[in-house]
């Protein structure tokens, strides 16, 4: 079921015959975002592209707060009256000054996992810390403390530290222990992931010995150390009950974290049965080029952006390619367009590039080479052959 921004985004499109490729140039957002917004709902990341994005669908501050409040992942609902729980109050809040969790933290210097256990996990953070985040957001003392009231009288997990000598005394819910518990390795694998970084880079920003941390998504084994421990605690954020769950689960049943692959972010069936196939075979971009017989252009386009096919000669290649009969290739193209919104007869891709691909593939190849190169290498590349030339 779409969720509450991506009927709205389809519903608009509809009424105004906007194509994925017409709101990308409208946004500002590139064609892949497009099509995610379109398909699954997912909110843009950048601040200034979810501001363009609210004025294009005309909400004001409050409304597209609570518009992605409940579109992203783990949505939370805002009641329009009320009283807010400090969960739902900082994330309203957040949204309608136009800011992502992300850029929140690094706008004001309060740690990411701290910003993201309020307003993922519903977690009530340190007084001071509260504070802070009030005078950034402008919200009044009594408004936060009356917010941290409801989130206690509402059960809320209070952000306070695991003790790790602890570990494996707890008392876990049934549901939540066992081989089948989201596990510790997963946990962490699934923040790196959506976190836009590399597991370096995020092992780096949270000092957590990259080894580790390597080790514990490989392997599904916890590490030895305390503080390496205390320093995944802190940052994935998560509730006591729901770490320690974590924390025992991959000490009991050891599992490697399941890869995040190029396919999950699929914009359509289409691209992912390409991504599937190029993976399969081991191929590269112009590899696959050179298989199906199109343009690298045309190649990293469908695989790359997600873009459909819009000549015929393109789709008989693809359907060779992917060894697929012509009713098989048809409905894979017809949940392909339905997952861009798209009509039957409408197309999004190569369609529209026949010109410039025709361009490229009729200039000599050291031009199309030469093209590619940015100026300092063609200013290179300018003296070297003056130098034959001289000879």
């Amino acid at each position: 079921m779409p969720n509450k921004l991506q009927a709205l985004v389809r519903t608009h499109c509809a009424d105004r015959n906007l194509s994925a490729r017409n709101l990308a140039e409208r946004i500002g957002i590139g064609y892949p975002a497009a099509l995610a917004l379109l398909r699954k709902g997912a909110v843009p990341r950048k601040p200034d592209h979810r501001e363009n994005l609210r004025k294009e669908l005309g909400l004001d501050a409050e409304s597209w707060a609570q518009v992605v409040a409940s579109s992203q992942r783990g949505g939370i609902d805002i009641p329009e009256e009320g009283q807010l729980t400090l969960q739902q109050l900082i994330l309203k809040s957040l949204l309608a000054h136009g800011y992502t969790e992300q850029s929140f933290a690094k706008a004001t210097g309060i740690p990411y996992p701290t910003v993201m256990g309020i307003t993922r996990k519903g977690a009530i953070p340190r007084s001071d810390t509260l504070a802070s985040i009030g005078v950034h957001l402008a919200i009044e003392q009594d408004i936060l403390e009356e917010a941290v009231a409801a989130s206690k009288a509402a059960g809320r997990p209070q952000a306070r530290p695991v003790a790790v000598e602890d570990l494996g005394h707890g008392d876990i819910p049934e549901e939540k222990s066992g081989p089948d518990a989201p596990n510790l390795a997963q946990s962490a694998l699934d923040v790196v992931h959506h976190s836009g970084v590399t597991m370096g880079a995020w092992a780096k920003e949270h000092s957590i010995p990259y080894l580790a941390l390597s080790q514990l998504v490989k392997t599904g084994r916890v590490p030895k150390r305390k503080s390496t421990i205390e320093a995944i605690r802190t940052a994935l954020a998560l509730p006591e009950e729901d770490f320690v769950a974590a924390f025992e689960a991959s000490r009991d049943h050891p599992t490697p974290a399941t890869p995040h692959t190029k396919e999950d972010d699929a914009a359509t069936p289409l691209q992912a049965a390409l991504i599937r196939l190029v993976t399969e075979r081991r191929m590269t971009v112009k590899a696959f080029a050179d298989a199906a017989d199109l343009s690298v252009l045309t190649a990293t386009r469908l695989l790359k952006r997600g873009d459909l096919p819009g000549r015929t000669a393109t789709n008989q290649k693809l359907r060779a390619l992917l060894g697929l009969n012509e009713s098989d290739y048809d409905a894979l193209m017809a949940r392909s367009r339905a997952a861009l919104g798209l009509a039957a007869q409408e197309t999004a891709g190569d369609a529209d590039d026949e010109d410039e691909e025709r361009a490229l593939e009729s200039r000599d190849p050291l031009q199309n080479l030469v093209s590619k190169l940015d100026g300092k290498k063609r200013a290179a590349l300018t003296t070297f052959l003056k130098t034959l030339s001289d000879n």
